[in-house]
């Protein structure tokens, strides 16, 4: 994982799921009222910044990929902007998860569940050497961070694994659910197959054993995830301030 690509999963303040900062529509201060909790614009625009920067490089890269090099400045141009529609959608997941990674925090305080000032350290101290003092300086430029900001988003990422650690089930992978998941990989090969005019080797169930479990443990993990989020959400109080 690349030092951006952990910078912006970590301002993401989440192992989840996601221009508002000048358009100047009167929303106030205030995205979201969590249990009594306020969360901060300026919060919720940092993530909607960001992840709209990575939907627009998607959206380059596609498109250059399909028009071939030549056309990088046209499409850098082009492709420069989001729809209403995509803008919309994420405000509406960016919302969103700022109320769950709120709701998870709140129920970690509660379970009295803390992320050491080492570990901190350690993980904030590693970004800055990969990255070196330049770049590292850069990077938090461009997200609008200052240190201090990116060791609290460690620390809450940090509260947040631990938070989920204690809170799920063990996670088991049964020889069914194996055989279930390869059923899906294999069609998927063979839907490509008739698709395409050079043949992929479909892999045998034996020897993809390890990347099938990893990929069944992930899902259910993330349905266990979701599960305890819904149960936060049913039971706290919350009031949205951003209109999407």
């Amino acid at each position: 994982m690349s030092f951006k690509t952990k910078l912006t999963s970590i301002v993401m303040g989440s192992v989840l799921v996601f221009g508002l900062a000048a358009c100047g529509n009167g929303q106030g201060d205030v995205a979201a009222v969590v249990n009594g909790e306020e969360i901060p614009m300026s919060e919720f625009n940092k993530m909607y910044e960001s992840q709209k920067e990575q939907m627009l490089q998607s959206q380059q890269s596609a498109s250059q990929s399909q028009q071939g090099g030549d056309s990088e400045e046209k499409d850098s141009e082009s492709e420069a902007s989001l729809s209403d529609d995509q803008k919309k959608q994420l405000k509406t997941s960016v919302l969103e998860n700022v109320i769950n990674v709120e709701l998870i925090l709140q129920d970690a305080e509660e379970q009295e569940i803390t992320a050491s000032e080492d570990k901190v350290k350690e993980q904030f101290n590693q970004m800055k050497e990969q990255s070196g003092e330049d770049k590292f300086k850069e990077i938090l430029k461009e997200n609008d961070l200052t240190e201090e900001d990116l060791k609290k988003n460690i620390k809450d990422n940090l509260v947040i694994q631990k938070y989920f650690e204690k809170n799920m089930d063990e996670t088991e992978v049964t020889e069914k659910e194996l055989k279930e998941e390869y059923d899906k990989m294999k069609q998927q090969y063979e839907a490509m197959n008739k698709q395409s005019e050079q043949e992929m080797e479909i892999p045998k169930f034996e020897d993809s054993k390890e990347q099938l479990k990893s990929s069944v443990k992930k899902s259910k993990q993330q349905k266990q995830q979701q599960e305890i989020i819904d149960k936060l959400r049913e039971n706290g109080e919350i009031e949205k301030k951003v209109e999407v």
